[in-house]
């Protein structure tokens, strides 16, 4: 049943109802523990960098299931997605204490490359450097450069006297905590400290800490609004600077930042006439309502000795005598083999594609394309081979598309047994007391939905027409930022419908990420567009949102994760934008031509 993720990750459900994807409202309000879990992700990866990876499971045991589980999901995507950027001063930096640039690779390359007599002296508390920075004046130089996609390259130039202090402050920190053979601690001689720990491994940490104060000094020094974490311009520039350090030398290097974009509208927004799909009522869809209400409440018996098997429609429809279908369900083993080019059997396939006493419902659509249809007739103890096709969406990646034989035992069959459609069974619906109420009431459900579909598809259609009229730089940060809340999101997701551990940890890999992102990356950025451009029409428009409103949907909000702890800041932002963009929208349609126009059939 959770076999669409990979349609999911494959682009093909990418595109949300509506035509828009799904706001970020929807994500905090199914997943409220983000307000705490973004605090404690930069905690569980200090732990693991500085070696105290021990005490991450009494912290996850300290979180409720669901909790610990996204905040799993939230740290890979982490790490994932930051790859060089992760560190000890990068980790500070998601709680607020400082921004640093500096890569995982530094953080081992200081830590590798220590003195070899480190190993031998006794385990001690990790060497943390200052959290947030005391003063952001520094001496230092910043050129600045514009480049694309809202992105800007800063050069800075660190004096040699905030270098040559770096490295001292280093070196004093390191000697007030280092067990030094031969001496008391604290009180080993600065030359003694360095070649215990090692040049390599203190120029190392002066450089992260020169780098991690400068880039933030820089940023205020040029009045420069970042987001996201700033990045090395050059992969190789930190080696080379712990191998040039000198602590009387200025440092030189470069790194790229992303800013929040600047957005301006071109083209007309009113005025238009827009044609949208009209979701239209049907009256299969009152029977096929029916059909789904009787079918809960059916049981099976088993059939009589003479009973074959039989394909049946998948609609009971509203017919008063269908109570009972016989030979409705086949209880079977199955057997698979990969098929051979020749059309015989190969290699048998996994366990997972083999099975004991599989119920097989007898109704078109149901099981493998064309497998029931294969089995129409047979009764108990008969065989056969069925060749069959795997889904390109099978959960069993190994089996996607494979072409296959199954060698089928038919073990029994059941009756299926209906209740009957009638003023007794439609009175089990609250205020309904006949068949005829009853339908009048799904019809009016029916017509209710086709109404707010219809909607939907008018929302869509004003987006199409004004999603391309903002110009727009979309910075990388924002792309992978609601990428990666929708990956872990959709996870979190598939948790709550009850998906097993083991199934959605093999999910949660790089090349799953990776593949998402890169097939839902047209319509991420379609939806950044969206927003940028709704935000400016209720700019030129003057459409703002009422404080009330955003105040009664948070107590809505609040009332319903009573339990939870969401971050209300973040939530009441969320709210604030999506009350924006209904209302944006309600103003497009009342100045533009809504045409409805007959819904496309959908090709199969």
């Amino acid at each position: 049943e959770h076999s669409h993720l990979n349609q999911m990750i494959d682009g093909r459900e990418v595109e949300e109802k509506g035509g828009r994807e799904e706001s970020s409202l929807d994500m905090l309000t199914r997943s409220p523990q983000v307000g705490k879990l973004k605090l404690l992700v930069p905690s569980v990866l200090l732990l693991i960098l500085e070696g105290d990876a021990f005490l991450v499971p009494p912290l996850l045991a300290s979180l409720r299931p669901s909790e610990a589980f996204l905040l799993l999901s939230v740290l890979l995507l982490t790490c994932f997605t930051r790859g060089a950027q992760v560190s000890r001063q990068t980790c500070s930096s998601f709680a607020g204490r400082s921004l640093a640039p500096i890569g995982l690779r530094l953080w081992l390359f200081h830590s590798s490359s220590q003195h070899a007599d480190v190993a031998s002296r006794s385990p001690a508390a990790p060497v943390q450097l200052s959290g947030r920075a005391s003063t952001l004046r520094m001496a230092l130089q910043v050129e600045v450069m514009d480049l694309p996609n809202s992105q800007k390259k800063l050069a800075i130039t660190v004096s040699a006297d905030e270098c040559n202090t770096a490295y001292e402050t280093i070196i004093s920190k390191l000697a007030r905590t280092a067990d030094v053979p031969g001496f008391r601690k604290g009180k080993a001689p600065p030359q003694m400290v360095l070649n215990h720990f090692g040049k390599k491994s203190i120029t190392a940490q002066a450089c992260e800490q020169i780098i991690g104060s400068a880039v933030p000094a820089a940023l205020q020094q040029k009045n420069i609004r970042a987001i996201g974490q700033a990045q090395m311009a050059d992969d190789e520039a930190i080696g080379k600077m712990i191998d040039n350090f000198a602590p009387g030398q200025d440092i030189k290097f470069e790194v790229l930042v992303d800013i929040w974009p600047e957005a301006s509208l071109k083209g007309a927004y009113k005025g238009l006439t827009i044609e949208a799909e009209e979701e239209p009522f049907e009256e299969e869809l009152v029977s096929n309502a029916l059909s789904e209400m009787r079918k809960r409440e059916a049981f099976s018996v088993l059939s009589g000795a003479d009973t074959k098997a039989k394909v049946y429609p998948a609609s009971l429809g509203d017919s008063v005598d269908e109570i009972k279908r016989e030979g409705a369900v086949c209880v079977v083993d199955l057997i698979g083999y990969k098929k051979n080019a020749d059309g015989s059997k190969g290699d048998r396939l996994p366990d997972l594609a083999i099975g004991e006493n599989v119920e097989v419902v007898m109704e078109k659509g149901k099981f493998f394309e064309g497998f029931v249809e294969s089995i129409d007739g047979m009764q108990a103890g008969d065989q056969a081979s069925v060749p069959v096709t795997f889904p390109t969406n099978h959960k069993v990646a190994e089996l996607r598309g494979m072409e296959a034989i199954f060698d089928v035992t038919i073990k029994g069959l059941k009756d299926m047994m209906y209740p009957a459609l009638d003023d007794d069974f439609a009175k089990k619906i609250p205020n309904c007391d006949s068949v005829v109420a009853l339908k009048k009431r799904i019809r009016e459900s029916i017509t209710e939905e086709s109404l707010i579909s219809t909607g939907k598809n008018v929302d869509k259609a004003l987006e199409n027409a004004i999603v391309d009229l903002v110009d727009v730089e979309i910075p990388e940060t924002l792309v992978d930022e609601q990428t990666k809340t929708k990956f872990a999101s959709m996870m979190s997701d598939f948790k709550a419908k009850g998906m097993d551990d083991e199934q959605i940890k093999s999910m949660i890999t790089k090349e799953n990420y990776d593949r998402y992102k890169s097939t839902s990356r047209d319509n991420t950025v379609r939806s950044l567009r969206i927003s940028f451009v709704i935000g400016e029409i209720a700019k030129q428009e003057g459409i703002k949102v009422d404080p009330t409103e955003i105040e009664s949907q948070m107590a809505v909000i609040k009332q319903k994760y009573s339990t939870e702890e969401i971050d209300e800041e973040q939530a009441r932002s969320k709210v604030e934008a999506d009350l924006e963009r209904k209302k944006v929208l309600e103003f497009l349609r009342n100045n533009n031509n809504i045409k409805l126009i007959p819904k496309k059939e959908s090709s199969s």
